[in-house]
């Protein structure tokens, strides 16, 4: 453990009055589950917010970036905060962003105040990485295993379910009884996480680095704004070419800074090690990976037959197709994590990215029958329960107790990331070529493709950086250090 950093003693999990194990890990889950929703509830409202917020589908898109843009600010900060103040303490107010924002959310009728919604439950999604951490510390080495793998999944099952949910939320109520059942699942996991999660043992105090994370904020706003709306405004327009000097020249000093500062908001030194920079890199490319699923999936399903591969499916079906992806994550999320411990995370890793790069191959071939689309999100999400229950253990061997929560946002900003700039190029692709097809506008079946092997390769690349981490120090659980019982 670094210096500076405090733990309290426990008696370890038989003491009297302390939580159980398998209770701190489905209430950190479902809260997991609870924030990943946000992300992808949005898409089936999409189409209709122009008319909802009175604005212009331009304009509209902010309501998707908006979030995107907060959660990459909040999660790095989110973490670097839960080290210094207690990991509970931080996961309560994340929660507490996404009720407000979500009450926001529900009462909003015109563009400033949904945009304002979004962004604030977008500061919620530090969550995940942070309950990552809160298990690192409360349980033993072999519980630690299935609950770091669970709670690792919660990203992909909570977007694999958020868009079939609120379709069907769409299809019986109104827009706004989504956000309320948000706020209202957030309120539940919030009181759920107070009985339950006990309090960090684990401090690393200090002062934290506000002109840190501001510098980090910019760049990432800025990097951001460029590669959402670089194909609107014009990738060689002033504005473009403005943010993208910003982002060299603050990322510049930034760095500087970070580097001459004890208390720094991320440790650069630490995320220079091999481990932690080919695990941030992987998962780079693995949340690049996730992406077409949610957006060229539904899309080959929902588009008419006239178009030559649709589907005509409604939104309902085609999002439950796309949910079983989900729920094979949750059913496989312990068998991954007894992989990790028996065969290690970074082989781990590697079998995640054989699994995403494999199921684009299925609607690069088969796209005719809706059980294609079933079985591609069946083997996408098997191999993300396996990728993403590895990147933590990986990153977690290279860092100390006092810093799990900073290096595992780091580590989930970089699929963030990855998410953002596949959104770019993947909606690029798709607007290369279309063709109309009863009064609508798709891409066509030769840029669905493409962007499907676009993706492949980027699976490929996350094989690519597992293989390049080093052997020593992640052969399995272990090396993330004891839980509670064996320290105690």
């Amino acid at each position: 453990m670094t210096s500076g950093s405090t733990t309290t003693p426990r008696s370890g999990d038989a003491a009297p009055g302390a939580p159980r194990p398998a209770a701190v890990i489905i209430v950190l889950c479902a809260a997991g589950i609870c924030v990943a929703l946000v992300q992808a509830m949005i898409f089936p409202l999409v189409p209709s917010l122009p008319g909802l917020l009175d604005t212009s589908a331009a304009d509209a898109t902010w309501v998707v970036s908006a979030t995107l843009m907060a959660a990459a600010v909040a999660t790095p900060v989110s973490g670097r905060l839960g080290d210094m103040v207690g990991k509970r303490r931080v996961i309560l107010a994340s929660l507490g962003f996404l009720i407000l924002g979500s009450l926001v959310c529900a009462a909003s009728s015109s563009l400033l105040p949904m945009i304002v919604g979004r962004a604030l439950q977008g500061l919620a999604m530090g969550t995940i990485p942070l309950g990552i951490s809160v298990m690192r510390e409360e349980l033993t080495t072999r519980q630690m295993a299935t609950g770091i793998a669970v709670m690792s999944a919660t990203m992909g099952i909570g977007g694999s379910i958020g868009m079939p949910l609120s379709a069907l939320v769409l299809a019986v109520a109104s827009w706004r009884a989504m956000f309320l059942l948000v706020a209202l699942l957030a309120s539940v996991c919030a009181v759920a996480v107070l009985v339950v999660v006990p309090p960090s043992r684990v401090a690393r105090p200090g002062r934290f680095d506000l002109v840190g994370a501001l510098g980090l904020a910019v760049v990432l706003v800025a990097f951001l704004l460029v590669v959402t709306r670089g194909q609107e405004w014009g990738w060689a327009s002033p504005p473009i070419a403005a943010l993208a000097l910003l982002v060299v020249v603050v990322l510049a000093w930034w760095t500087r800074f970070e580097l001459r500062r004890r208390d720094a908001l991320v440790d650069l030194r630490v995320a220079a090690r091999p481990t932690m920079v080919w695990a941030n890199l992987a998962a780079l490319a693995l949340g690049f990976s996730m992406y077409p699923q949610g957006l060229a999936f539904p899309q080959m399903m929902n588009a008419p037959a006239s178009t030559g591969y649709g589907l005509g499916l409604d939104m309902v079906i085609a999002g439950l197709v796309i949910g079983i992806g989900g729920l094979t994550m949750l059913l496989l999320a312990p068998l991954a994590a007894r992989f990790i411990v028996v065969r290690g995370a970074r082989v781990s890793l590697m079998v995640a990215g054989v699994l995403v790069a494999v199921s684009y191959l299925v609607p690069l071939v088969w796209y005719d029958e809706p059980w294609y689309f079933a079985l591609a999100s069946i083997v996408m999400c098997a191999g993300l329960a396996f990728g993403m229950g590895a990147l933590p253990q990986l990153v977690m061997s290279a860092v100390p107790v006092g810093e799990t929560g900073a290096a595992n946002g780091v580590n989930a900003l970089m699929r963030s990331l990855g998410l953002a700039v596949s959104g770019a190029v993947v909606s690029i692709v798709l607007a290369s070529s279309t063709l109309d097809a009863g009064g609508a506008t798709y891409p066509t079946l030769g840029s669905l493709r493409l962007s499907y092997a676009v993706t492949l390769l980027a699976a490929l690349l996350v094989v690519v950086c597992a293989w390049r981490v080093p052997r020593a120090g992640v052969a399995g659980v272990g090396a993330v250090g004891a839980g509670p019982a064996e320290r105690s």
